[in-house]
């Protein structure tokens, strides 16, 4: 048995790549057998075994990573959505990267049984909560500022976030970077906003339905394969740096400092007695508690997912094909707008810039803190300080998301022309799009 299993496995080695690619093809890339009844039960097999319709034929996948540029989320993620049709390597502006399997995108050029429609949605595998500070730089200044947990107003006025040449450094706004969850936010917005539309002649609609009913989001969090750990935070915090980098967005936005000091009260200890906080440095915040896993598109018996037909299509080659998401009218809006925030650097809607960078608790109430509470100081005798502290908040978002989109199906070279033609002629397998090179042997 070891022998056999050697054998095969060194067949498999040694094969060329088009014979490996076979599986795509309706047969295997095997001819039809010559007796017209085996070849008729053959097809039956082909079609309707559980194991050999899964074949992802042709796809097309958008690689994405969060935040973009508010102009271009509004563009993107508009009210109809194009995966399918973007050509390969030149993805859309604000896509980070396009795949696609056709070299005419929407025009395949074979001959093919289509089974159903794929589209998935991919994650981050980890989800994470950083706190920090941004601030943005001023001009000569080379390294961070102080980065504390917490500060109010006067230790603003102390200056704890140091000078450059004589010049007090920009007072950063608290911050927290949200790594990994903004891209399971924006998957399952997409998913309950939007709509799967398959059209032939890039006109006529063959099926339209909600994504929800057949987007897989992957990973997905079960109880299996969820779970908890720590993290470093140091390269997340970098990725989004340089993210913004990217954008060209540091000098209006500013750079993301993780925590570096700690507060633990206040004192009359800085310069001509000024009172300020004491800050102590801090390595508690390094990492944080990270969630393994993502959040899914559970799926029951009766929303299958991926979508199959009941019956395969003939799709002939040449014959146009469009696969897009329309948002859901009115109800599909709400989702919309949430979606986008998510992929946004601000979280603006329809490329409007938002407030997500300095973001205030209510749209009444926002800012610093009215003068009234009171802080004992450690001073060796204590005084009441007032502590104002800021309520806003800088949302910072990191992601990687991609999405695909795929037909599931076989190709069909010419030897199995005949065997497709017979199935068409009795009901077996549908042909919406007419029947393309086989015209002639429909019902011969």
């Amino acid at each position: 048995m070891a022998a056999a299993v050697t054998l095969a496995a060194d067949v498999t080695r040694y094969a060329p790549q088009d014979l490996l690619r076979a599986s795509k093809e309706l047969g295997m890339g095997q001819p039809p057998p010559r007796d017209h009844h085996a070849a008729e039960e053959a097809l039956a097999a082909l079609i309707y075994g559980e194991h050999s319709r899964f074949d992802l034929v042709e796809s097309s996948e958008w690689t994405l990573q969060f935040p973009m540029l508010d102009a271009n989320v509004g563009q993107v993620f508009g009210p109809s959505i194009d995966v399918f049709s973007t050509p390969n390597g030149q993805p859309p502006p604000g896509v980070l990267g396009a795949f696609n399997t056709l070299s005419v995108p929407g025009m395949p050029n074979s001959n093919m049984l289509v089974w159903g429609l794929m589209v998935r949605i991919s994650v981050e595998a980890e989800g994470r909560l950083i706190r920090a500070n941004l601030q943005i730089p001023i001009a000569g200044q080379a390294n961070p500022s102080a980065s504390p947990d917490v500060f109010d107003t006067v230790d603003i006025a102390a200056g704890i976030f140091g000078t450059v040449g004589g010049t007090s450094c920009n007072t950063p706004i608290p911050a927290e970077l949200s790594f990994g969850t903004p891209g399971w936010k924006f998957a399952y917005d997409l998913a309950l906003g939007y709509e799967l539309d398959f059209l032939k002649e890039h006109q006529v609609s063959l099926i339209r339905q909600p994504l929800k009913t057949l987007a897989m989001i992957t990973p997905f969090a079960s109880a299996e394969a969820a779970g908890l750990a720590y993290g470093s935070n140091i390269d997340r915090v970098r990725a989004w740096n340089d993210r913004v980098a990217a954008l060209a967005q540091t000098a209006a936005v500013g750079v993301l400092s993780p925590i570096t000091h700690k507060r633990i009260g206040v004192f009359a200890g800085y310069a001509a007695g000024a009172t300020g906080g004491d800050f102590p440095p801090t390595r508690e915040e390094d990492a944080s508690p990270t969630m393994f896993g993502a959040l899914g598109m559970p799926h029951s018996h009766f929303t299958p997912s991926p979508l199959l037909f009941t019956s395969p299509m003939w799709w002939p080659r040449g014959a146009p094909v469009s696969i897009k998401f329309n948002v859901l009218g009115q109800a599909g809006v709400p989702y919309q707008t949430d979606m986008q925030r998510q992929a946004g650097l601000t979280g603006g809607f329809n490329g409007a810039a938002g407030t997500d960078l300095n973001l205030p608790l209510s749209a009444v109430l926002g800012g610093n803190t009215l003068a009234g509470p009171v802080e004992q100081s450690l001073d060796a005798i204590p005084t009441a300080q007032a502590v104002i502290v800021n309520t806003n908040r800088a949302l910072a978002k990191f992601a990687n998301v991609s999405i695909l989109v795929g037909l599931i199906g076989k190709r069909v070279p010419p030897a199995w022309h005949h065997c497709i033609a017979r199935q068409i002629g009795c009901g077996a397998i549908q042909m919406p799009h007419g029947a393309g090179d086989i015209g002639h042997l429909i019902g011969a």
